[in-house]
C-alpha cells in the first residue's frame, strides 16, 4: 500500500511540475479517480479496524483464546482454503469484529443536510429552554446535521451500562431491547430514524 501511494503520488507531482495539458489531462478518467480515492480513503478505514480489533484482542487474552479455538476448530473443518462464506459464519469472530466496529467505528462522525423541513423523533423527551418537554426537533431544510456515531454506539441508554466496555460475547446473546426496537440491522440501528429525511452534504 506503501508503494503504491508512493508511486501515484510520484506521478501526480511530476505532472504538476510539467503543467500544461499533461497536468490537465491527469486524473480526468474514473479509474483515476476510482484508485486514488480507494488507494488513500479505503486503506485507512480498513487498516484501522484491524489495528483496533489486534489490539484489543492482545489485552484481552481469554478472547484470544476462545476466538483461536474457533479459527482452528473451522481449518480442521474447512482446511486452510477456507470459503468466505465459512470464514463469515463463524460467531465469534463475528462478534469481535462487531464490537470492535461499535465500540471504535471507524467513521466516528456523518455529516448530512436535509432535503426537507423533517421533524425528527427524541427517542427520550428533552426539556426546552422555556421549560417545556420535547418529543421532537424540527430540523429546517438545507441544515447540516451532524451525527456522533461513536456516542450513540456507546450510549447506556441503548447498550446498557457496560456500553462502554468491549465485550464480544454481547452479540451472542439477545441485544437490550433499546436496540432492538431500533428496527434496523447492523451497529447503528438506532441512526435509522434520524437519517431517514436527510442526504449526504453536497
Amino acid at each position: 500500500m506503501h508503494r503504491t501511494s508512493v508511486e501515484i503520488f510520484e506521478i501526480k507531482k511530476k505532472a504538476l511540475k510539467q503543467g500544461g495539458e499533461s497536468f490537465h489531462e491527469q486524473g480526468k478518467d474514473i479509474m483515476s479517480i476510482l484508485g486514488t480515492t480507494l488507494t488513500f480513503g479505503g486503506s485507512d478505514t480498513t487498516s484501522n479496524a484491524i489495528s483496533r480489533a489486534l489490539h484489543l484482542i492482545s489485552t484481552h487474552p481469554e478472547v484470544q483464546d476462545k476466538l483461536r479455538s474457533e479459527i482452528m476448530e473451522a481449518f480442521t473443518t474447512y482446511g486452510e482454503n477456507m470459503l468466505y462464506d465459512d470464514l463469515v459464519a463463524l460467531p465469534f469472530l463475528d462478534a469481535v469484529c462487531r464490537e470492535t466496529l461499535r465500540l471504535h467505528p471507524t467513521f466516528p462522525l456523518g455529516a448530512r443536510v436535509a432535503r426537507q423541513d423533517a421533524s425528527v423523533p427524541l427517542s427520550t423527551p428533552i426539556k426546552g429552554l422555556d421549560g417545556r418537554e420535547m418529543h421532537s426537533i424540527m430540523i429546517p431544510k438545507g441544515t447540516r446535521v451532524y451525527i456522533s456515531i461513536l456516542n450513540a454506539n456507546r450510549d447506556p441508554a441503548l447498550w446498557g451500562p457496560d456500553s462502554y466496555e468491549w465485550k464480544p460475547e454481547r452479540w451472542l446473546s439477545p441485544l437490550p431491547q433499546a436496540v432492538t426496537d431500533a428496527r434496523i440491522p447492523g451497529i447503528y440501528s438506532n441512526l435509522y430514524v434520524a437519517l431517514k429525511s436527510v442526504s449526504s452534504p453536497r
